[in-house]
């Protein structure tokens, strides 16, 4: 046992010390508590946020609870909303702008979004309890006590955190002269689909670079059946990306990184869909989900679509759906309407545009093909996630190459590329892809070389 002097020095420290770890419990401990379980996974940095709850907890000592409430949970709704944005590669703008469809989304279809949203909800009760409990302590707090605390709280999350090609890809591409796979591959600076060629362009959801060459080969392996090899020369390569799915789409139909939401108001003449439009092309544009999510239904039109078919005409009662966050008509079940629109013979070439929907992450059990014994350690990809998303790109390969391998399609010039990245959140599923960069592969017919 302590001498009795030494016991109550250190009785006294300890009560004197209390109003500091009060405050570290209360201001950084449990706000960023939820967010720490991230640190297991991958997430964005959150500097910023751990730096608002010190200075809420600073303010709390002076202000009325309720108005400490009010600002925390703005604070709370501001994290998320960076978190999120972060993790889909849209600003914090974009993605408010985003919210209102989201009537249109499944969260509990994804258990992660469930356990995230849960302890969210449990850490920020918890701290509007013990803030209105402790708020005669906060006074006293050690300010140095506090700032080495938040300063420990803020490295640690940096030091986890940062990827370098993730945490700043979307400014490093935005940064970057302007590409894409439209433009890298020939189809500017030449007629596409000259003498009279049908035009497939194919945006499919999440496929990024895979730094594995093994495993790219096993995700195209489709496009290198006989059948399509002996109609078709093929040409890989890979394009700069910024931004989310509708910034991939305006990056290779209208040259440019932008939003949809300048294209809203008014037609624009310069995007592919309008040019082909104007040389004699009927220009289709094919999505499995609600043509209303991003607006879609608006700016299509103006960008020079003729013909628009959404999950609203392409799914029909007693059809099957696709489950996941994104629940909509199937891709595969969706090749088959690309295939009708190519094989179209009116004596008008046709502009195709199919964007991908069933490889939005996280995936759904539902949704997995099994084709690759993605269970355990992930099969050939070493990754279960990945595998399983790379299950979901070689379904659409698949069917992509069945559709432009059929006997009697008219000449077609195929290009199929990704929209962005991946959005993993774990560091693991991460590290199998190239920072900023998407892949894109090129079929023209043989005839045509």
């Amino acid at each position: 046992m302590l001498p009795r002097d030494d016991s109550s020095r250190l009785s006294r420290a300890f009560d004197g010390a209390r109003p500091s770890l009060s405050f570290v419990l209360v201001w950084l401990v449990l706000p960023n508590l939820p967010f720490v379980g991230l640190w297991l996974t991958g997430g964005p940095i959150r500097a910023l946020a751990i730096i608002l709850y010190l200075l809420i907890g600073l303010l709390a000592r002076r202000l009325p609870f309720g108005v400490v409430a009010v600002l925390f949970l703005l604070t709370v709704v501001f994290d998320v909303l960076f978190v999120l944005s972060s993790v889909f590669n849209l600003s914090v703008v974009s993605f408010l702008y985003a919210i209102e469809y989201a009537w249109t989304l499944r969260p509990f279809a994804s258990s992660t979004y469930v356990l995230f949203g849960a302890a969210l909800i449990l850490s920020s009760a918890a701290v509007l309890w013990l803030a209105r409990r402790f708020k005669s302590r906060f006074p006293d707090a050690s300010i140095s006590m506090v700032a080495l605390s938040a300063g420990a709280i803020m490295a640690a999350d940096t030091g986890i955190n940062l990827t370098p090609e993730y945490s700043f890809g979307q400014l490093m591409s935005q940064a970057a002269p302007f590409d894409s796979a439209v433009r890298r591959s020939g189809l500017i600076g030449e007629a596409a689909g000259a003498e009279g060629r049908n035009l497939l362009i194919v945006v499919v959801e999440s496929w990024g670079v895979l730094k594995d060459p093994a495993e790219r080969a096993l995700v195209e392996a489709p496009f290198r059946r006989a059948a399509v090899t002996e109609r078709y020369s093929i040409t890989t390569g890979v394009s700069p990306y910024y931004g989310s799915t509708t910034a991939g789409e305006l990056r290779e139909l209208c040259g440019q990184w932008g939003s949809y939401r300048d294209y809203l108001d008014h037609p624009v003449s310069g995007c592919l869909p309008a040019r082909l439009g104007e040389a004699g092309y009927r220009t289709i544009a094919i999505h499995a989900f609600s043509g209303r999510m991003f607006d879609r239904d608006r700016w299509y039109p103006n960008i020079g679509f003729q013909e628009m078919r959404f999950a609203e005409q392409l799914w029909q009662p007693g059809e099957r759906i696709c489950q996941g966050v994104f629940t909509g008509a199937c891709d595969s079940d969706v090749a088959d309407d690309v295939g009708e629109a190519l094989a179209s013979e009116n004596g008008t070439p046709q502009f195709v545009y199919w964007l991908t929907l069933n490889s939005h992450l996280p995936v759904h059990p539902d949704a997995r093909s099994r084709k690759l014994d993605c269970e355990g350690p992930g099969g050939r990809f070493r990754s279960e996630q990945v595998c399983r998303l790379a299950e979901l790109w070689i379904q659409v390969f698949e069917r992509i190459a069945d559709v432009i391998a059929v006997p009697g399609l008219p000449p077609t010039d195929v290009l199929i590329v990704g929209d962005h990245a991946p959005p993993f959140w774990s560091h693991e599923g991460r590290s199998h892809f190239v920072a900023g960069e998407v892949p894109w592969i090129l079929l023209r017919p043989r005839a045509a070389d």
